[in-house]
């Protein structure tokens, strides 16, 4: 790329850009990333005609993820938290235990594909399942996928049929919006566009105390910390160190999954839990555009 291409991204409507130094220290930061990326510094306030480059994200892959290791550095992050710990200590007195109960619960399909290693986005479409057939409940994957970029998302069911019956449905889609419901709606109309549910984990019946209910929670806590489907920041905050953090800007779980099933303090409700405004300000200059666009769109709604 040329650099009179950069300073036609910078190219305003009504003037001249005049931020020299800001154009030249965007063209050094690029000179030094993979190909095909635009730094983030493009996605300044100022500068709302901007050219956006992604590279292609079909080709992007985990290496094979630690269960043992994620679900204890999980389990342990929960004893220390002050929010947590009071909800869970009772449920988590045994690691090992609950690591044990939290793997076990996988879907033989989906313990398969993440012994791949690499994991590849294949990989995760094969897990299958059937789960908008199913009858029983635990944890499914969504997967939104384009011929260039993909998108995952990991939710909680009590029956599998009627959950994603109401993920389909548009009307309801419309009434409850989200930035998983944002991004299915945009993208549904490129080319090539696939919609896709997988089966990651099952249980045989509903909870039937507040203790199967957190495990139902733990569990789904566990396998976005394992496929990194959280905001980034609970990405760096629930992984353990080491482990790659790779599938980042495609994530959609924005609420965190251990407040599933309690109502927090004062009136806000776990569906209303949603990010800091340091995190909100974070996927408002996003490299990808789609999510940038819907914390835009929610900003302007107030």
């Amino acid at each position: 790329m040329s650099i009179s291409f950069f300073y036609q991204i910078f190219w305003c409507k009504n003037c001249r850009c005049k931020h020299e130094k800001y154009i030249q220290s965007v063209i050094e930061e690029v000179r030094i990333r993979d190909p095909g990326w635009i730094s983030h510094l493009l996605a300044d306030e100022e500068h709302h005609d901007q050219v956006f480059q992604l590279p292609t994200q079909q080709d992007l892959h985990l290496n094979k993820p630690p269960l043992e290791r994620i679900a204890g550095h999980m389990l342990e992050s929960i004893s220390s938290s002050k929010t947590q710990s009071n909800r869970y200590s009772k449920s988590i007195i045994k690691t090992e235990e609950i690591t044990k109960i939290l793997i076990d619960n996988l879907t033989s399909a989906a313990m398969k594909a993440l012994k791949k290693h690499p994991i590849k986005l294949p990989n995760l479409i094969n897990i299958g399942g059937y789960p908008e057939e199913a009858e029983d409940k635990g944890i499914y994957l969504h997967i939104l996928k384009t011929a260039d970029r993909f998108y995952l998302y990991i939710g909680q069911a009590y029956k599998f049929k009627e959950r994603l019956e109401f993920h389909n449905d548009t009307t309801k889609r419309a009434i409850h919006p989200s930035l998983h419901y944002n991004i299915w709606d945009e993208i549904k109309v490129i080319n090539r566009f696939s919609s896709i549910f997988v089966k990651l984990a099952a249980f045989d019946h509903r909870p039937r105390n507040s203790h199967e209910q957190l495990i139902l929670n733990l569990e789904e806590m566990f396998l976005p910390i394992v496929l990194q489907t959280l905001k980034a920041s609970d990405v760096e905050e629930w992984l353990s160190e080491n482990i790659p953090r790779v599938w980042a800007e495609r994530d959609l779980n924005v609420a965190l999954p251990l407040w599933q099933g309690f109502k927090m303090e004062g009136a806000f409700s776990y569906d209303e839990i949603k990010m800091s405004s340091e995190e909100f300000t974070k996927i408002l200059h996003d490299n990808d555009e789609l999510r940038r666009e819907w914390a835009i769109d929610l900003r302007d709604s107030y």
